[in-house]
């Protein structure tokens, strides 16, 4: 790659080794430093072009005398690896950073005001905490929150009513997407929008909606613009990236997303029952796959069919993976067609042969009646049996939901309290509190109460079902 001359030139005035020079991930941002490399970087698709150009800037840097870091994000590893595989990068020194404790985080949200000689009012940092803790994605959206508290200071403290002012750290987290969102074209609008909402998990019955991780292939195909959309919130900071089993996933940055940013209720209201289908058959996909696709966990019945209208109705919004499982069911509901027609003929061969052979054709009908019956009798019990398994599956997630909804409920009971404790004259803002909590409370009460009933009564049907086939015997167990 080429350099800028004043960057050798600057390399070549100092002692070696004692330049550092940091890359700050390989989806270099174009303009920051003005010169080719950066901005041809830029322009490349994540893969192993890009990985090279960059491979190739670190090389030319360390040949010149310098020492570099390269800061990679978690979906930029594998690109990276491959980038570097045989030579001495990939013998490189790394340190992986990981999640930070409760007393790191307070740290990096105190010590720089000490040094400062700024103070927190009391209450606002125990604020901050209970917005920062378990998001996966929040340490650039407490940066700006920290500026903004720096700059809206008053007579050296750092105050709650600054923090209210600009909306806290979700008014950051919710400002930051709309600047990305309304910056786009009507058609990129709509791929951020489904993007968004693969993102999301809304449990049957729910009111709102929980942030959820997907396999990046399987919601952003490569090349395709969802793609290149999920390129640019991760480099926003939007979305966070992480590795499971070897493959990339990424969610969103931070819970705010899903419940603070207006267009999410809009959004969700639209396709809540293209949502629940979606997260619902995506847990069966994942099933079959890791079954290695085998045929008895494909779609069935009034499932297949529902998975088709979805597919009719919402192509664009179904990955390839996904569809390819729909696919393979219709395909599989087509053999088994084809092989019931199979027997009919040979039903049809018999009852030909019955005037010659009464006896024998007889038999060989009702034998082939009774293969018949049990056949179609074991589909509906398969059916019938992954209907109970796709119930407790979303019972495990309403499960999860609720779990999460009460950690919200009780970061926001102690927010309330931190209030009325160190700041008596925030009983507004401690009331607010302790008033959304309670609706909380009762949201989640309401949807437990509708899914349990709706449960019960689908069990119930299903129950009878293999009752009445137990009571014809047509099937064993």
């Amino acid at each position: 790659a080429e350099l800028p001359a004043g960057a050798y030139d600057a390399l070549a005035e100092r002692p070696r080794g004692s330049v550092v020079v940091v890359i700050d991930h390989l989806s270099l941002e174009a303009g920051d430093a003005g010169d080719a490399t950066t901005r041809i970087a830029a322009e490349l698709p994540p893969g192993t072009e890009r990985g090279a150009l960059v491979a190739s800037t670190v090389r030319t840097f360390a040949e010149r005398g310098a020492r570099v870091v390269v800061n990679l994000r978690a979906d930029e590893i594998g690109e990276w690896n491959d980038a570097v595989k045989g030579t001495l990068l990939a013998e490189a020194a790394r340190l992986e950073l990981r999640q930070l404790d409760e007393r790191s985080l307070r740290d990096i949200i105190e010590r720089p005001a000490d040094r400062l000689g700024l103070a927190f009012e009391p209450g606002l940092v125990d604020r901050l905490m209970s917005r920062t803790e378990s998001e996966p994605g929040v340490l650039p959206f407490l940066q700006t929150t920290l500026v903004r508290l720096w700059e809206l200071r008053r007579n050296g403290w750092l105050t709650n009513a600054a923090y209210d002012r600009f909306g806290g750290l979700r008014g950051v987290v919710v400002e930051a997407a709309d600047a990305y969102y309304d910056g786009l074209d009507e058609s990129t609008q709509r791929v951020m929008r489904g993007l968004v909402l693969h993102l999301l998990q809304v449990a049957p019955g729910g009111t709102r909606a929980t942030p959820h991780r997907a396999r990046l292939n399987a919601v952003a195909e490569a090349g395709s613009p969802a793609a290149a959309v999920a390129a640019e919130m991760l480099r926003r900071r939007l979305l966070v990236a992480s590795r499971e089993r070897g493959e990339t996933a990424i969610e969103l940055a931070h819970e705010a997303l899903a419940r603070d940013w207006p267009k999410v209720p809009r959004w969700l209201e639209e396709e809540r029952d293209f949502l629940e289908w979606l997260h619902r058959v995506h847990a069966e996909y994942e099933q079959w796959i890791g079954a290695d696709r085998d045929n008895d966990l494909l779609l069935l019945g009034g499932g297949l069919e529902e998975a088709e209208r979805m597919a009719a109705t919402h192509a664009a919004d179904i990955s390839r993976d996904l569809m390819a499982y729909v696919n393979a069911s219709v395909a599989q509901r087509k053999a088994g067609a084809r092989r019931q027609m199979r027997r009919r003929t040979a039903v049809g061969t018999i009852l030909v042969s019955v005037a010659a052979t009464a006896a024998t054709g007889w038999v060989m009908f009702d034998r082939e009646q009774t293969e018949l019956q049990r056949t179609r009798d074991y589909f509906s019990l398969l059916e019938k049996l992954k209907g109970l398994e796709n119930e407790r599956n979303i019972a495990t997630e309403l499960r999860r939901d609720a779990e999460t909804e009460l950690k919200r409920l009780q970061a926001s009971l102690e927010e309330a309290m931190v209030a009325l404790r160190d700041n008596p004259g925030a009983a507004d803002q401690a009331t607010a509190s302790i008033e959304r909590a309670v609706q909380e409370t009762r949201e989640i009460s309401q949807r437990q109460e509708v899914y349990v009933r709706k449960r019960s009564v689908e069990i119930e049907e299903r129950q009878r079902a293999i009752r009445d086939i137990l009571k014809r015997g047509d099937v064993s167990y």
